[in-house]
């Protein structure tokens, strides 16, 4: 049984595996991409929840250059294989297959940039994630490319008797910008690289508090926060900001 995500056989992929009309391997790879086209352009543009931050900004990078990889060896080799080469006919499963495969890396490419995007709502670590909201376009466009060549060049393939269908993944925006800005969090907040970040209490920079002239004390953000919700502290009361090395009204701190 496929998995559930699989490329459906409808029935013009059914035809056109049955058919084996002339090109029926182009069009089969034209019809297989088109299915989940407008779900991945939806995907590519939809938040999700925020996850746990630690796990997913520590291993973003080295996760990316493997979907790249992997995104390489599929364009430039399973993806031939599958509809012929060397004149050599297609396979109908192996078409299928990669597009499946195809599919799968734009789906997990898009997956950083949904948390991404979730994460640039953060008070701390929204700047981090910012430049990281459009990681999964690369792959998105190159989807989007493969099935406009097919579409361009098909109608005239009995004449031209040729199609062009290489690609080139473009870097993402923003990886050595986020690079930096990891580094500058570490910095910051005191974080060893092997300790876990979670979301919630994940922050180990402290404020100092006062009322008035008088001097609450330093605590920790979340500790701020549960004072402020049993009413401890007050809208009112001030904290002392290190980037800005002033004293700012509570109320500001977010």
């Amino acid at each position: 049984m496929p998995p559930d995500d699989a490329i459906p056989l409808t029935p013009e992929i059914s035809r056109l595996i049955s058919d084996k009309l002339p090109h029926w391997e182009a069009k089969l790879l034209q019809s297989a991409l088109r299915v989940p086209v407008d779900e991945l352009n939806s995907r590519a543009t939809r938040p999700i929840d925020p996850l746990a931050f630690s796990a997913w900004v520590r291993t973003l990078i080295p996760l990316y250059k493997e979907l790249v990889g992997e995104w390489v060896l599929l364009i430039e080799g399973e993806l031939p294989i599958a509809c012929g080469t060397g004149g050599k006919s297609g396979d109908a499963d192996l078409v299928v297959k990669a597009v499946n495969h195809l599919v799968d890396l734009t789906r997990d490419a898009i997956i950083p940039q949904q948390r991404a995007t979730v994460l640039a709502e953060h008070p701390v670590f929204g700047a981090l994630a910012i430049p990281l909201q459009d990681m999964a376009k690369p792959f998105v466009d190159a989807y989007n490319d493969l099935l406009d060549r097919l579409d361009r060049q098909l109608p005239n393939i009995d004449t031209t008797q040729h199609l062009d269908l290489r690609l080139t993944l473009k870097s993402p925006q923003g990886l050595d910008e986020f690079a930096d800005a990891f580094e500058s969090y570490i910095a910051k907040f005191g974080l060893d690289r092997d300790e876990s970040l979670r979301s919630g209490d994940l922050v180990k920079e402290r404020f100092q508090i006062a009322r008035g002239q008088q001097q609450l004390g330093e605590f920790s953000r979340n500790a701020i926060a549960d004072n402020v919700a049993a009413g401890l502290f007050r809208s009112d009361d001030w904290y002392w900001s290190d980037d800005s090395q002033q004293w700012k009204p509570l109320s500001r701190l977010q």
